[in-house]
This record gives structure tokens, C-alpha cells and sequence, in this order.
């Protein structure tokens, strides 16, 4: 295997740098994705609450006026 001379890192140096930089003009941006995912899990928390809350004021599968129909057998 060759060694590097003064000029091979130079070059190797340039290629990173040129990689880095093209890849900061190119990404998709970060925070775009992050505004988008925190609204979807808020929403869904909200959902979620929303549920739960229904289930407290109107009951359960367990409640006494659904029970003749969840003990048939199919």
C-alpha cells in the first residue's frame, strides 16, 4: 500500500470537506421533520385522552348492561 504524500492529504482533506458541505446543502431539513412529528404525537395524545376520557363517562366493555353479550359463545 502507498503512502499518502503531502498532496494526497490535501486532496483527501478537499474531498471531505466538499462531501461535508454537500451534504448540509442537500439534507432535507431536520427540524421540518421534527415540527412534524411532535403535531402528529400531539395529536395523537389528544385522541388518546379523548378516548379515555369516553371510556370514564360511558364504561367499559365490563359495564353490567353489556354483560349478556359478552359471555355468548359463538
Amino acid at each position: 500500500m502507498e503512502n499518502f504524500t503531502g498532496n494526497g492529504w490535501v486532496i483527501l482533506g478537499l474531498a471531505v470537506v466538499i462531501g461535508w458541505l454537500l451534504g448540509l446543502l442537500t439534507r432535507s431539513g431536520g427540524s421540518k421533520w421534527k415540527m412534524a412529528y411532535n403535531r402528529e404525537r400531539d395529536a395523537h395524545l389528544a385522541v388518546r385522552r379523548a378516548y379515555e376520557d369516553h371510556l370514564k363517562t360511558h364504561g367499559t366493555a365490563n359495564d353490567a348492561r353489556l354483560a349478556p353479550y359478552t359471555d355468548q359463545r359463538i
